[in-house]
């Protein structure tokens, strides 16, 4: 049975060890001991001492405190000791309440945690120190409520720490933080989002938000994108979808201003870029090379609440490593294909009763793009690649002769013969009177193969005279 305080000795008197041979005349405690063991009576008066025969008066004449027995004046030399510890009655009542203080418990003392019920009702356990090694299991005993943390300061931190970082999740007012290595102890911290003993989502260090992967990466450019979607199947994709009872629908926003700081409205200028989409593929070695573009600009000054735009659709020609601007659609409306291959020749050459199928020469050369090739002085026109073409041609000039059988056929040549052979060319006009105008165009789509040229020729019929004064040759690649 254990005992709070010293074990009784019931109806066990014990004498104590001879301790005459320290008397000296000036020391006062001395240590009790029965059989060479220190040995506590609990009280002065549960020892009888007799100091040259006369017994002492317990608390008066001697202390006890432990095993150490105090006498108020030091024995002299010589003078013989006896001390009789008595033996003690059992004391079969319960402690009394509030009485056990911390000065009874031994700093020493290890209380198993079986002792001490798992319940502490509405008790409040409050330490400075450490909570043990092993794990915290806390239940507030409120509904879906299983641990609560309370900060009576503006903010109230929980801090995780292992052998290497320090992480803090804080509520500070209305916001709530999550920091990951508070310290700035490592470079290259992140926070990761885990569902199933699988990462889903990860925020680095750069800020970099990825989904489904943890490695940041260059896509269609040398800069990692802020926000990274990656999947093995078509969950690599994202969706916006807008529920309402309108005709409202979801919006994707891009926007640009030339405010050096976050938030600003600094006003753009003409040809800054609004925003771009770009489409770009693994080619073996990264995916950092695009294929395609589409491009937003400013396409005029701008003003308040007056931005004038346009967009620009790009594709990269095979073995090239940039977009190529294939058309645009101006902020007028006006569709264009910039850099699609055509040439236009202007201003013909004045010319009196031309040659039978002699092609017509031009003084102009109004457009020339794309890789389109005049030659023979600027009466022909070579295609640079096999495709689809938009041929349109006008002529225009006097009959100088009368006779109603007077004329001249105009032709669409193809490397140097009348193209197609249909009805179509050549194409007559007759005059009926001196110096009749006339007026000849035509409009054809044909495919074409690299290197084909055109032409186009004017010929008199029968004796008329003819002269040509106006006109345009035109040839455009559509696809």
């Amino acid at each position: 049975m254990a005992y709070i305080g010293p074990a009784p000795n019931p109806g066990q008197n014990r004498e104590v060890d001879d301790i005459s041979g320290s008397f000296n005349g000036s020391n006062t405690a001395f240590t009790l001991q029965v059989n060479s063991q220190n040995v506590s009576p609990g009280s002065s008066n549960a020892i009888v001492v007799s100091l040259g025969g006369v017994v002492q008066n317990p608390g008066t004449d001697y202390t006890v405190a432990a095993s150490t027995l105090t006498f108020t004046t030091a024995p002299a030399s010589g003078l013989s000791f006896f001390g009789l510890v008595l033996g003690q009655g059992v004391d079969t009542t319960q402690v009394a309440d509030a009485s056990v203080t911390n000065a009874k418990v031994s700093g020493s003392a290890a209380i198993a945690g079986t002792k001490i019920s798992p319940d502490f009702g509405s008790q409040n356990v409050v330490t400075t120190g450490t909570l043990g090694s092993g794990a915290l299991t806390v239940n507030t005993g409120t509904s879906n409520t299983c641990a609560s943390f309370v900060s009576s300061d503006a903010g109230a931190n929980i801090n995780l720490t292992d052998n290497s970082a320090r992480s803090t999740i804080e509520q500070n007012g209305t916001d709530l933080l999550i920091v990951s290595d508070t310290d700035a102890g490592d470079a290259n911290s992140t926070i990761k989002f885990q569902v199933d003993s699988s990462t889903k989502m990860t925020l680095n260090h750069n800020g970099k938000l990825l989904l489904g992967h943890s490695t940041a990466r260059a896509i269609a450019g040398n800069t990692d994108r802020t926000i990274q979607i990656e999947a093995t199947d078509a969950a690599a994709s994202l969706s916006i979808t807008r529920n309402s009872a309108n005709a409202g629908g979801p919006f994707l926003s891009l926007g640009k201003s030339r405010s050096a700081s976050v938030g600003g409205s600094t006003v753009v200028n003409s040809g800054d870029v609004l925003g771009t989409i770009s489409f770009a593929g693994a080619d073996g070695t990264d995916v950092i090379t695009r294929g395609a573009d589409i491009i937003g600009e400013v396409d005029g000054t701008p003003g308040s609440n007056d931005m004038p735009g346009r967009l620009r659709f790009s594709t990269t020609p095979d073995g090239g490593s940039s977009p190529v601007e294939r058309m645009r659609i101006s902020q007028n409306g006006n569709v264009t294909m910039p850099h699609q291959a055509c040439m236009v020749f202007t201003n013909p050459v004045d010319v009196t009763n031309p040659s039978e199928n002699t092609p017509l020469q031009f003084s102009g050369l109004d457009v020339s793009k794309g890789g389109m090739a005049e030659s023979n002085t600027r009466s022909r026109i070579t295609v640079p690649t096999t495709g689809t073409y938009l041929i349109s041609a006008l002529v225009s000039g006097t009959i100088v002769t009368a006779a109603s059988t007077d004329g001249v056929e105009f032709s669409l040549r193809k490397n140097g013969s009348i193209f197609p052979s249909s009805a179509m060319f050549p194409i007559t006009t007759y005059g009926s009177t001196a110096d009749d105008e006339y007026y000849i165009d035509f409009t054809v789509i044909l495919n074409l193969t690299a290197n084909d040229y055109l032409e186009v020729a004017l010929t008199n019929i029968d004796s008329s005279q003819a002269n040509v004064q106006r006109g345009y040759f035109a040839v455009a690649l559509i696809s």
